[in-house]
């Protein structure tokens, strides 16, 4: 392969790239030269990074990753902050995680003679994003551009009144870079109206307004709580469609 495009989310992991550069050859060591035997708890002993072993089949082959949120590696919108309690952190180990990656960085900042602890993106799928921008330097984009390209979407746009995207949980983390706000952005680039439609919601107005979203739909309601629409999500999803087609109806069909 001349050109390899991985895709990054979804991850268990948050070791900032550390467990796949291993495995490709990158040494780790600590200050007697050794290289470290363990994941990421084993980073507050790195002292160097070697590397002059990475794989010889890397040769020559460019990598771009596709990625869905614009998180950096460390700080307070960084990987373990932001994605460490979806991962079974606890607040006494987030702050762990961050201070090892913080000094993971720092060695590999040195060592590669870049920055890019804070570049938007790194913070992607446990701080892969990181392991590939800083040491492979690969480039990025939004894994949802990659696909509405693929798909020819703004094509479609064109004769096109109404788009409906939507997710689990549609809320602030939405608008960092996930699939949906892609979508979003080329509707409104085209004056496309948009509905979103959700498993829940949060602050639909303010992110209805900041956004032009012109409605957001969430499955959960007064009328239907987390547990009732769990019971039988199909039919909760068709009664929120239902409402977001007869919404569509009375307020936009005619215009």
């Amino acid at each position: 392969a001349e050109h390899i495009i991985i895709g990054l989310g979804g991850s268990a992991t948050n070791d900032g790239g550390m467990g796949f550069l291993k495995a490709i050859g990158v040494q780790f060591l600590d200050s007697f030269g050794k290289e470290l035997t363990g994941g990421v708890e084993s980073l507050n002993t790195l002292l160097d990074i070697n590397i002059t072993s990475i794989d010889s089949r890397l040769k020559g082959v460019s990598f771009e990753i596709a990625c869905d949120v614009d998180n950096p590696l460390i700080g307070p919108q960084g990987a373990s902050v932001i994605f460490g309690s979806q991962k079974g952190a606890d607040e006494k180990m987030i702050n762990q995680l961050d201070n090892l990656l913080s000094h993971y960085s720092r060695i590999a900042s040195s060592k590669l003679n870049n920055n890019l602890s804070m570049h938007p993106g790194a913070g992607a799928a446990g701080g892969i994003g990181y392991g590939f921008l800083a040491f492979l330097k690969a480039d990025q984009k939004s894994g949802v551009q990659i696909i509405l390209e693929k798909l020819n979407f703004e094509q479609h746009l064109l004769t096109t009144d109404l788009v409906i995207t939507g997710e689990g949980r549609f809320d602030s983390q939405s608008l960092r870079g996930k699939a949906p706000m892609g979508v979003i952005d080329y509707a409104r680039k085209h004056k496309c109206s948009i509905f979103v439609i959700a498993g829940s919601t949060e602050n639909d107005e303010i992110l209805e307004n900041k956004y032009d979203i012109d409605k957001l739909f969430s499955i959960i309601s007064n009328d239907l709580s987390f547990e009732q629409s769990i019971v039988n999500p199909h039919d909760s999803l068709m009664a929120t469609a239902r409402k977001a087609a007869q919404h569509y109806k009375k307020y936009y069909l005619n215009l």
